[in-house]
């Protein structure tokens, strides 16, 4: 034929479509609030560039896909959530034991471990740091323990507006009975001992992701 080379024959040539699909295997998908239009795609692995959550795109039918996002079972906030008032209705059982609530069982907890560890300045300010709880909040806890005699807050020669926090003799003393409590609570614990100290420690690395973005 004209303008060809002897022995050789002209194959058939490659559309742009055709490169562009041996070139890039896996499109990615880009969901942020520049893209209106959110396609439908089946999808797997996911990671976070320049504040856009980027997807590897598929179409395997077994692949969950980008509304699997908004379903209520996939969201970790509300795992958390509905665990928490799950367990805290079993913590309420067995506390009520000793006339304590949940809030009032942690506040006791750092009032012990500040009394193992001669606390130096047990002050309201930073109980409530300890436990991320405002003054509204922390107030009435400490006022409802103190009516009880558990605790009491005193007024330092140094500061008269601070209010220093110590337990009494009762306080001490119902250290004693909430240790035989705790027993109670892992023994009732419905996952193993292991499962449920790598929970802790898995939630409270998040504690401290989420609360280093802040």
């Amino acid at each position: 034929m004209d303008g060809e080379a002897p022995g050789e024959r002209a194959g058939p040539t490659r559309t742009n479509a055709e490169q562009s699909e041996k070139q890039y295997t896996k499109p990615r998908l880009v969901i942020s609030a520049r893209s209106p239009a959110m396609p439908s795609p089946t999808l797997t692995n996911h990671k976070l560039v320049d504040g856009e959550v980027m997807f590897d795109a598929y179409t395997e039918p077994d692949r969950p896909s980008v509304l699997d996002l908004l379903e209520l079972n996939n969201q970790l906030c509300f795992s958390l959530y509905s665990a928490k008032r799950l367990f805290i209705r079993r913590h309420r059982r067995t506390l009520s034991a000793l006339g304590l609530t949940q809030p009032q069982f942690l506040v006791l907890l750092v009032l012990w471990e500040w009394d193992r560890t001669k606390m130096r300045r047990p002050t309201m300010a930073a109980l409530g740091e300890r436990l991320e709880l405002d003054s509204g909040t922390l107030t009435p806890l400490l006022k409802r323990l103190e009516r009880r005699q558990l605790l009491t807050r005193i007024a330092p020669c140094v500061s008269k507006r601070e209010r220093h926090i110590h337990l009494t003799e009762a306080g001490r003393a119902l250290r004693e009975r909430a240790a035989e409590v705790a027993i109670v609570l892992q023994r009732e614990t419905p996952l193993p001992v292991a499962e449920v100290v790598e929970l802790r420690d898995n939630i409270n690395r998040l504690r401290t992701v989420l609360g280093e973005q802040e």
